[in-house]
């Protein structure tokens, strides 16, 4: 849930990757609650996000084609998760420590974790 503005490329593709995976994961009924246990996902944003990389990605020259539908059916036995929020700050200082670039992208932005 960092903005995509702050993503480096490999983070940019990578985590739009991952949506499209995980929306798989969700209509072959294979288990995501690593995913929201983690941190890493907020069952109400997969849409909203994934629409905010795309446009980020189009921004940097990327050809998007890869529509992502999450069907209201597919997330009901995730219902006790629906409401749990990543927490930003820790996964944008997370990710500063763990990548140069996405640092040096935040710098120049002047992103801080209360941008957030």
């Amino acid at each position: 849930m960092v903005s995509p503005k702050i993503l480096c490329n490999k983070h940019l593709l990578g985590e739009h990757n991952e949506l499209h995976k995980l929306v798989g994961y969700l209509k072959t009924k294979k288990s995501i609650k690593g995913w929201i246990e983690s941190n890493c996902l907020e069952l109400e944003s997969i849409e909203k996000r994934h629409k905010n990389l795309a446009s980020e990605m189009a921004k940097r020259g990327y050809s998007h084609k890869s529509p992502l539908k999450v069907s209201r059916k597919n997330l009901d036995c995730y219902k006790k998760y629906q409401y749990v929020k990543v927490r930003r700050k820790d996964s944008f200082n997370d990710l500063l420590k763990r990548c140069k670039k996405c640092r040096i992208k935040a710098e120049k932005l002047k992103k801080t974790p209360k941008h957030l």
